[in-house]
């Protein structure tokens, strides 16, 4: 027995499903293999254009998103979004203080996978090809990058020059102490020399 064939009216289910869902209509034509003009004709014959759909304020939003709490009240009801925000920031972190396209990509992928997700494909797309620039330019700024640059081999001269004098300056006042000592003690019982007036 073979399978019932897919009706007209299936493959515009599909379509609407698809192009509801915020797929571009050049996407869902080609999987479909129908033309942009057909699909947005019966979108806009049907009434499910986007311009047309009549969104409520919070109709299209998750149900976490929908009671109206600010960040901080949110945070309060649900401690667990509090390792989500240590994580986030961690992540924007590395890339301002330390870029490496290492983590540039991962951080995109990231990205591209939670745009995915929540059915977010054009967002999804945007990312993607922020992971291949970054791995077609990785390797070359990987290979070209030192593991410190330039102004922190400085940074580290410095603070090397400033403990050795500091140490330094340890040592000769150590020194001199132990001098004055052995003079204050050698002189108790001996004449004084021409030595000891340097």
């Amino acid at each position: 027995m073979t399978d019932a064939q897919n009706t007209e009216t299936d493959l515009w289910v599909h379509v609407r499903r698809d192009y509801q869902a915020g797929e571009p209509a050049a996407l869902v034509a080609e999987r479909y293999r129908i033309s942009v003009r057909s699909l947005r004709r019966r979108a806009a014959a049907a009434g499910w254009r986007r311009c047309d759909r009549d969104i409520g304020p919070m109709a299209d939003m998750p149900a976490w998103t929908r009671d109206g709490q600010d960040r901080q009240a949110a945070l309060q009801a649900r401690p667990e979004l509090a390792a989500m925000v240590t994580a986030n920031e961690n992540d924007l972190f590395d890339l301002l203080v330390d870029p490496a396209p290492v983590e540039l990509r991962r951080y995109a992928f990231k990205q591209a996978c939670e745009a995915a997700a929540l059915r977010r494909p054009a967002e999804a797309v945007a990312w993607m090809r922020l992971v291949q620039l970054a791995q077609r330019t990785g390797a070359g700024l990987d290979d070209e990058s030192q593991p410190f640059r330039e102004a922190d081999h400085i940074r580290a001269a410095f603070l090397n020059d400033l403990a050795g004098l500091t140490a330094s300056d340890r040592i000769r006042a150590a020194i001199k102490a132990e001098e004055e000592a052995a003079q204050a003690g050698a002189g108790a019982g001996r004449a004084p020399s021409p030595a000891d007036a340097r």
